[in-house]
């Protein structure tokens, strides 16, 4: 499985490259790196905790650098990472959303292919969060496109993934009419469509509301129309 260590605004960010060899990975000027679990340095890597720097010669890792752990501090508190959560129903228009942005993306659905035996409660999707959050510590903006389908699932969320304290995180919550989210699965092949009763059931009701996050400080609640 390859690896890359590509740019980001204001740093780097290890991910993994699901499906696809370091041969076959296509490179682009945002990679710095692409390199695989038997390379001697990438335990060192993995497990740096986020406070490292990685040190690339000729598209070679060649080192890892220790950050003190005061650096990282000073960084996380003048600069917010933003941790963007999607919240909406099938067909409301978050991949197409999510795919127009900038920053580091964490796509559920790839996760589920290469880790078919997960819990029925996901709570090893979580863990992998976590330990992806924590590598991307210097990376502005983190995407994540999972299932978000109610208040509990974010509260999942919230309990379940490890976050810094300075991380801000924003709550994408589409209000897609459920016209256009019919429509737009009734063109969706056979196998992937979901029933009408399955919509029905919510109508035109947000799925989260901004009253139900409130409690939580550090969330901004942005609403999405999905058209």
């Amino acid at each position: 499985m390859a690896w890359i260590i590509s740019k980001q605004e204001g740093g780097h960010c290890l991910q993994e490259i699901h499906g696809m060899a370091v041969a076959d990975v296509p490179k682009t000027p945002e990679i710095l790196c692409i390199l695989d679990e038997t390379h001697p340095l990438f335990e060192q890597l993995f497990t740096a905790g986020g406070a490292y720097e990685p040190i690339i010669e000729n598209g070679e890792l060649v080192d890892v650098i220790d950050i003190k752990p005061e650096v990282v501090s000073l960084k996380l508190e003048t600069e917010r990472r933003k941790i963007h959560l999607l919240c909406g129903l099938p067909c409301s228009g978050k991949s197409t959303f999510i795919g127009k942005q900038q920053g580091s993306i964490l796509r559920c659905d790839e996760w589920k292919i290469n880790n078919p035996n997960h819990s029925q409660d996901m709570s090893e999707w979580r863990q992998y969060l976590s330990a992806m959050l924590n590598k991307c510590w210097d990376v502005s903006d983190i995407w994540i496109d999972q299932p978000t389908l109610g208040i509990a699932s974010f509260k999942r969320f919230m309990d379940g993934v490890k976050l810094f304290a300075s991380d801000r995180v924003y709550l994408h919550v589409f209000h897609t009419p459920i016209e256009v989210v019919k429509e737009r699965n009734a063109r969706r092949p056979t196998e992937k469509r979901h029933s009408d009763n399955f919509y029905n059931k919510h109508g035109d009701n947000p799925l989260i509301t901004a009253d139900e996050v409130a409690e939580f400080e550090n969330v901004v609640y942005v609403k999405e129309n999905g058209i």
